[in-house]
């Protein structure tokens, strides 16, 4: 569980270096509020045991919903600034 959360957070990291907070705030506001609102039935049903594992999955659930979006938002990065080049389709003048 420990290395879900932390790469979450690194992943959030990235999203807030990319000035682009809101998917980071949608993904923990969205997989916090299903684990907020499962949490007394599953405690009642599996006990201690069944909440930490639902916190792990939410967990993993955040780092896959902010990985996809920094892979999302920084495919743009860098674009623009160098147009000529192979990738281009510009032809390269030494």
């Amino acid at each position: 569980m420990v290395v879900t959360d932390a790469a979450q957070a690194v992943v959030g990291f990235g999203l807030i270096g990319l000035k682009r907070t809101v998917p980071s705030f949608v993904t923990t506001a969205v997989c916090y509020g299903v684990l907020a609102a499962v949490a007394a039935p599953l405690a009642t049903a599996g006990g201690l045991t069944a909440l930490w594992a639902a916190l792990a999955l939410v967990n993993f659930a955040q780092t896959a919903g902010k990985a996809y979006a920094f892979h999302r938002h920084s495919r743009s990065v860098g674009m623009g600034r160098n147009t000529s080049g192979p990738r281009s389709g510009k032809a390269v003048i030494p």
